[in-house]
């Protein structure tokens, strides 16, 4: 997941919203290509992201669109961190 980390930055001001949580992300190598990401079917028309496998699109349009799909958790939302911290710890979350 390395590969995430790195490359995420790059498609910052390249997402656009086309509407019913599909976007369009410009691809880093080639300025005329880009990719259609749906994130309610979680997938990707990229090599990785066709068959629904987590990729680099999905979470820059996570990062920086902040919408989620199930392949991402939405870490930015508190009622989602504190059922996450119940299933971790078994108790709740001091905020």
């Amino acid at each position: 997941m390395a590969f995430l980390k790195n490359n995420v930055e790059c498609a910052r001001g390249k997402t656009i919203e086309e509407g019913n949580n599909i976007y369009s992300v410009l691809s880093e190598k080639n300025s005329t290509m880009k990719y259609s990401v749906n994130m309610d079917l979680v997938c990707c028309d990229c090599p990785i992201g066709k068959d629904g496998r987590l990729c680099k699109h999905q979470v820059a349009i996570a990062k920086f669109m902040d919408v989620s799909n199930r392949n991402i958790i939405p870490l930015n939302d508190p009622k989602q961190k504190q059922y996450l911290y119940y299933i971790a710890a078994g108790k709740e979350m001091d905020l």
